[in-house]
């Protein structure tokens, strides 16, 4: 079933200088997307801009990404906290709508949702199909093995089994083999929880997954567990939209620029990553 929750901006800020840099990494901010507020402003919207979007994003706890909170009803995260302040600078009013995965791009085809937020990599079969923002994090994928494991690099899992999160960038990555791996059987549940029961019990040897998700994931697992050094690839994220959308895009891509020269996009990195991507 389609979970719907409302996200209106408050007060909006002045669009002034927007930057073309395109940030090297991120991080979130958490919002409360239940509760709906009136906005009031006296700046004017982007022409570009429609007053209102609605936002699709996957049907799966994604933490510290995208993913519902204890009390379940509302969604919490840093992708959340991200189009919040998107929408408070823009001054439009969002709607986040859970769908399942495999179904947003359809979704976005005709016309349910208006973008995707989340999971949404800057690979050349994205750009193709849609308008892709400025990525607005770049984040590691990496390896989560036991600390006694003689695994330190890809090339050690040749032949072993291997957990990924259904959909995510790490589960695309490995299905269309970038790694160049031929492991032993590819767990790839929705649950991201699966994957940590698996590590534990010897069944997989080695979860891939972003370095974000990797630390929210060791602090589930407890000692005796540690990410690999190195990453094993580095991921753009962005804000899907449809490919005749482009001046939304390019609206909501300065607005990204200016959150990442303001310090914005830091600050939600340090909040909800423990650690600020953008400083690399």
């Amino acid at each position: 079933m389609k979970k719907l929750f409302s996200l209106v901006s408050i007060l909006a800020m002045l669009l002034a200088g927007c930057g073309q840099n395109q940030p090297n990494g991120a991080t979130a901010a958490s919002a409360d997307t239940t509760a709906a507020q009136e906005t009031v402003t006296a700046t004017e919207r982007d022409p570009d801009m429609p007053a209102s979007l609605i936002v699709g994003v996957a049907d799966v706890d994604l933490p510290p990404h995208t993913y519902t909170d204890r009390q379940g009803d509302a969604l919490t995260g840093f992708e959340v906290d991200l189009i919040n302040a998107i929408a408070e600078r823009l001054d439009i009013k969002v709607t986040l709508l859970q769908i399942a995965q495999e179904e947003l791009e359809s979704a976005l085809d005709h016309r349910k949702i208006d973008a995707i937020l989340g999971n949404i990599s800057c690979t050349n079969e994205n750009k193709l199909a849609m308008a892709l923002t400025n990525p607005y994090i770049t984040i590691p994928q990496v390896l989560i093995t036991r600390t006694d494991s003689l695994v330190t690099a890809m090339e050690d899992l040749s032949g072993k089994n291997i957990a990924v999160v259904m959909d995510t960038p790490a589960a695309r990555l490995t299905a269309d083999n970038y790694f160049e791996v031929t492991f032993g059987v590819i767990s790839s549940p929705k649950d991201w929880l699966i994957p940590i029961n698996e590590l534990s019990d010897g069944t997989v040897s080695a979860i891939v997954a972003d370095g974000a998700m990797a630390q929210y994931m060791l602090e589930r697992l407890g000692d005796g567990y540690a990410v690999s050094p190195n990453p094993v690839a580095e991921v753009d994220y962005s804000i899907a939209l449809r490919r005749e959308d482009d001046k939304p895009c390019l609206t909501i891509s300065r607005a990204i620029d200016e959150m990442y020269t303001d310090g914005t996009l830091s600050a939600l990195s340090e909040k909800w990553f423990g650690k600020d991507y953008y400083s690399r």
